[in-house]
């Protein structure tokens, strides 16, 4: 996995692609056993995403919200338009620098081609995903990654909205998303109405359902005049 995410974190470095971690030095060493070890120095943030979350859950605000969601879905957007997936959006894997611009890292997962066959990330995954475990036909799987980054984006954006603590949810169903948004009455927090439906629109059930990453870009670029 190491040599994984060194050979993305080299190819995404070379697209100089905003807003992904960058990488500084790659160090190979052989150990005594004949064994090698790959080192991959990469530059030090403060905290992830999902330490800010945990802190701030109840007090965050739309502009943060936004801030942080912009960051990550223009990244998105470059990664997708050269034909890259990420595969396990979360907020662990979203580091944070002292002026709280987010910085995608974790490329161990990671695939050029929109379509793949191999099943990876953490839960939760996107539905396609589950069937494709569940699967018990032999038949080889084939799934959209880019749709499988907006679903995951999707619960993102759930997580970021203020409640009452931070809690990590594991719906796999399009209504479990549904009821999470009613049980925390996301659409009647000030200003968040329409995050709600853009969190709706991204963990449809269906991959073809789901918006494009420029789509959830520019929703969200109109976010800074959201109700």
């Amino acid at each position: 996995m190491a040599y994984l995410d060194a050979h993305y974190h080299r190819v995404i470095s070379s697209l100089k692609i905003r807003n992904v971690v960058p990488l500084m030095y790659l160090y190979e060493h052989e150990l005594e056993n004949g064994e090698h070890v790959l080192w991959i120095i990469l530059p030090r943030y403060s905290r992830s995403l999902r330490d800010y979350l945990y802190k701030n859950i109840q007090t965050i605000t739309l502009d943060s919200v936004l801030n942080f969601a912009i960051n990550i879905a223009e990244t998105l957007v470059a990664l997708h338009q050269n034909e890259i997936v990420h595969r396990d959006i979360k907020a662990s894997n979203i580091l944070l620098d002292e002026n709280y611009v987010c910085y995608l890292t974790d490329f161990g997962t990671a695939r050029e081609g929109t379509f793949n066959d191999t099943i990876v990330g953490t839960m939760p995954l996107p539905p396609e995903m589950i069937s494709a475990l569940n699967n018990e036909s032999g038949m080889v799987f084939t799934y959209n990654g880019a749709a499988a980054d907006i679903y995951s984006f999707g619960l993102l954006l759930y997580e970021m909205h203020p409640k009452p603590y931070y809690q990590r949810i594991h719906p796999q169903r399009f209504e479990e998303v549904q009821h999470l948004l009613q049980q925390h009455n996301v659409r009647s927090v000030t200003g968040f109405a329409a995050i709600a439906k853009l969190i709706e629109a991204c963990a449809q059930d269906k991959p073809s359902a789901r918006p494009s990453a420029q789509t959830v870009l520019d929703r969200l670029m109109e976010g800074n005049q959201l109700d």
